[in-house]
């Protein structure tokens, strides 16, 4: 896990992980990681593994990143310069007011070192020589003087440098002339395109107020459809209850015209016809007849008296018992001698039929 490599530091990975704290890794700029080496008051370090925590470099230490590397929704924005020095926090006092002069001294001069290319600089840089911060001085308070008096002919050699050539300045300027159009350029692309992106972020919140008033009319309407609804269900209920409320009223008012027509009928019929012949009437194809001992004994009477006359009454559908049933009637009265009580028994029911003669 990193842990800062500054002398006076305790952090690491495991105590700062929800403090926002970030370690850098040491620069690739020789002069600059030099003067994180002298920083860190140790000049065994391993530059590949060493670290340094964000909270020993000052706000001025940072800048904003390139719109490119933005990622949409990031709250990491910023980054750490590259000529950034660690000045906060230190522990020797001396070492720390040199880094704040020298990074003072570095912002004046950020923009001439960008415009000078990086050939040309260490060109500069090697015909000066006197940048001597690889030779360490062991006192301490002769730290800040050595490596101030060797940053201030540094920059005695860079402003040398370039005045003695204009034409490169020329160029810089040119370039940053040419670097400045093509970031307006850039900029006005990204003004129209936010403002057709604001033109239709418009649309589409016209678009969603249109649907929201239609849901909502919609949803009145669904609500009236369910009252509705609910008003002809129970309407329906009402309606099925008095729709079998006739139906039972009409069953019975049928029932009793029935009986009141059946009733009628045996008034008309007792005169002519038995009980028998009355049921035989009203139930035509209904073929096993009950027929009592007053029916048979006049069938018997009639198919005696003419037996072409009893067939042609049944083939008119006059109703009369089948000649089977007489005969097995008739095998079974009692023929003995004596009384026929059989036959007393008929003839007292024919005689309950007729009327009293005084």
């Amino acid at each position: 896990m990193p842990s800062c490599s500054i002398k006076s530091c305790r952090n690491w990975n495991g105590n700062t992980t929800k403090k926002g704290i970030k370690f850098y890794r040491f620069p690739a700029d020789a002069r600059i990681a030099e003067i994180w080496i002298k920083a860190c008051e140790n000049e065994k370090i391993n530059l590949k593994n060493a670290r340094i925590c964000s909270i020993l470099f000052a706000e001025v230490c940072f800048e904003r990143k390139p719109n490119h590397l933005i990622v949409p929704g990031d709250t990491n924005t910023v980054r750490l310069s590259k000529t950034a020095i660690p000045t906060l926090n230190l522990h020797n006092d001396d070492s720390a007011s040199f880094l704040q002069k020298y990074l003072r001294c570095g912002r004046k001069r950020k923009v001439l070192q960008d415009c000078i290319n990086e050939p040309l600089l260490k060109k500069s840089t090697n015909n000066s020589k006197s940048f001597t911060l690889a030779n360490p001085v062991n006192d301490k308070e002769n730290v800040g003087c050595a490596v101030q008096d060797n940053f201030e002919k540094q920059t005695d050699s860079i402003v040398s440098f370039t005045s003695e050539e204009p034409a490169l300045e020329d160029q810089c300027l040119t370039e940053l002339q040419s670097h400045e159009q093509t970031h307006n350029c850039e900029v006005t692309r990204l003004q129209e395109e936010n403002t057709n992106l604001q033109a239709g972020n418009n649309g589409l919140k016209l678009v969603n107020n249109f649907l929201k008033t239609q849901n909502n009319d919609l949803k009145i309407q669904n609500e009236e459809l369910e009252n509705r609804c609910t008003a002809l269900d129970m309407e329906n209920k009402t309606m099925n209850k008095e729709i079998n409320k006739l139906n039972k009223k009409l069953r019975l008012q049928q029932k009793a015209e029935q009986q009141a027509v059946k009733k009628k009928i045996y008034e008309i019929l007792t005169p002519v016809f038995t009980m028998g012949q009355i049921k035989k009437l009203l139930h035509p194809t209904q073929k096993r007849v009950k027929w009592s001992i007053a029916d048979i004994s006049s069938a018997i009477a009639l198919r005696s008296v003419s037996p072409k006359g009893y067939r042609y009454l049944r083939k008119k559908n006059f109703p009369l018992p089948a000649l089977s049933t007489l005969r097995k009637r008739a095998s079974s009265i009692d023929m003995s001698p004596g009384i026929l009580q059989s036959v007393l028994s008929v003839m007292k029911t024919n005689g309950e039929g007729e009327p009293t003669v005084d």
